[in-house]
C-alpha cells in the first residue's frame, strides 16, 4: 500500500519499491525478493469469456489473431481491442495463428486436422491444406513463408509449400507404442555446422524455399526431442526430457524447453548431452515459451502464472518477474513482438505487457 507521501509502504520485515513499472518486493532478513509487472492492457471482449488458446501479432504491431475453444479466429486492433473481422472457417478448437512477414496474410490450424491461409485485408480464405490424421497443434512458417511445418496429435510434423498447397515431406519417429506420442510443439533453427550431415544423396525439391541449412526441432508429449536437417531429411538431435514438452524456442544457439513437470531446460544444440539449465518454475505444466530476447523467454503455467525468465547468468541469480493479471486461469500461450509479451488466457482474456529490460534493477 501507499503512505500520505504516496510511498510504498510493506508490511514488517519486507521493502517494497516500484522500479521500471515493476514492483519489487524484498524480505529483509532472508535478502531473497519477487518482482511483479502489471499488464498495460487487457483485451476482455474479443472472444466474449471463452478459453483464448493462442495469439500472433503481427510484423508492424498494429494487429493481432487470436484463437479460442469455441472455434472463433478473431483479427484485432492492438491498441484499442477493437475486432477487425471474424476468420469463420475452422470447426474445432483453434490451436495456432500467426501473420506471415508481410502482415497481410494469416495461417491458422485448429483440432479439425486443417490449416487455413486467410487474407488479414478482406478475410478471405484462399488454400485449405489437410493430410494430418489428427488435430494440428501448431504451425512454424519457414523464411518468408513459402514453406512452413505442421505438427500433429498424429505423431508426425509436415513440410508444406503454400502456392501449390502440396506436403512436401512428414517427419516421425520410429515408435514402438501402438499410438504415436503427439508432436506438441517445435521451432526452426540453424543447423550448427557440427551436426551437419558430411553426405546426402537427397535432391532439394523446386518448391522446397529457405529450408537449407535450416534445422526443425520438436518436443513431444512422451518427452522426446528431435531435430531434423531439412536439407538431408536426417535425424541429428535425438534427446528425451523426463515430462511431456509442451513449447520450445530458440534463444540465440540454445534451445529452451517448456515441460509438462513445470521445468524450463535448455540445451545447446551442438551437445544436448547435458542440459546448460534444468530449472522448475512451477508446480504446474509449462505451457508455452516465447523467446524475449537472446538471454530471456516468457512462459505461461497451468496455474495462471506468467513468467519471464532469464537464463545463462551462471552463478548469478536469474532475473524472475511474475507478469500478473491471469489469477490461477491457465495461459495457453504467449508470444512476444518488440518487448512487449502477449498471453492467451483461459478466462477469456488476452493480456499485454511491456518486457522490462533483463540488465535493468527491476
Amino acid at each position: 500500500k501507499k503512505d500520505a507521501d504516496n510511498s510504498l509502504v510493506a508490511s514488517d520485515g519486507f521493502e517494497a519499491q516500484l522500479s521500471n513499472d515493476v514492483l519489487v518486493v524484498r524480505h529483509v532478513e532472508r535478502g531473497c525478493l519477487s518482482r511483479f509487472q502489471a499488464p498495460i492492457k487487457t483485451v476482455e471482449k474479443v472472444h466474449n469469456g471463452t478459453r483464448v488458446l493462442c495469439v500472433g501479432v503481427s510484423p508492424a504491431g498494429t494487429e493481432a489473431v487470436s484463437g479460442s475453444q469455441d472455434g472463433s479466429l478473431v483479427l484485432w486492433n492492438t491498441n484499442d481491442g477493437s475486432i477487425r473481422r471474424q476468420l469463420e472457417g475452422h470447426v474445432g478448437d483453434i490451436t495456432s495463428c500467426s501473420f506471415f512477414p508481410s502482415g497481410t496474410v494469416i495461417l491458422s490450424s485448429a483440432t479439425d486436422a486443417q490449416i487455413k491461409i486467410w487474407s488479414a485485408v478482406d478475410g478471405n480464405c484462399p488454400r485449405t491444406f489437410t493430410g494430418h490424421k489428427g488435430a494440428v497443434l501448431g504451425t512454424t512458417l519457414i523464411d518468408r513463408g513459402r514453406n512452413f511445418v505442421s505438427y500433429s496429435r498424429d505423431g508426425t510434423c509436415k513440410l508444406w509449400e503454400c502456392g501449390s498447397g502440396q506436403c512436401l515431406a512428414t517427419f516421425s519417429r520410429n515408435e514402438e507404442q501402438a499410438l504415436p506420442s503427439a508432436v506438441n510443439c517445435c521451432c526452426l533453427a540453424t543447423t550448427p555446422a557440427e551436426l551437419c550431415p558430411e553426405s546426402t544423396d537427397r535432391v532439394m525439391g523446386d518448391l522446397e524455399f529457405g529450408t537449407d541449412g535450416r534445422l526443425l526441432v520438436f518436443g513431444k508429449e512422451d518427452g522426446n526431442v528431435c531435430g531434423i536437417d531439412l536439407r538431408s531429411h536426417q535425424e541429428v538431435i535425438s534427446w528425451k526430457a523426463r515430462s511431456a514438452v509442451n513449447g520450445c524456442t530458440m534463444m540465440s544457439s540454445s534451445l529452451a524447453l517448456a515441460c509438462g513437470d513445470g521445468h524450463l531446460t535448455v540445451l545447446d544444440l551442438r551437445t544436448t548431452q547435458s542440459p546448460l539449465e534444468n530449472n522448475r518454475l512451477s508446480n504446474s505444466a509449462l505451457l508455452s515459451v516465447s523467446s524475449a530476447d537472446d538471454h530471456s523467454c516468457v512462459l505461461g503455467t497451468g496455474d495462471g502464472s506468467c513468467i519471464h525468465w532469464e537464463i545463462g547468468v551462471g552463478s548469478r541469480q536469474p532475473l524472475h518477474r511474475e507478469l500478473t493479471g491471469s489469477n490461477l486461469d491457465s495461459v495457453y500461450c504467449v508470444t512476444t513482438h518488440s518487448g512487449h509479451a502477449f498471453a492467451a488466457c483461459r478466462d477469456g482474456n488476452i493480456r499485454r505487457y511491456k518486457l522490462a529490460p533483463t540488465n535493468s534493477h527491476g
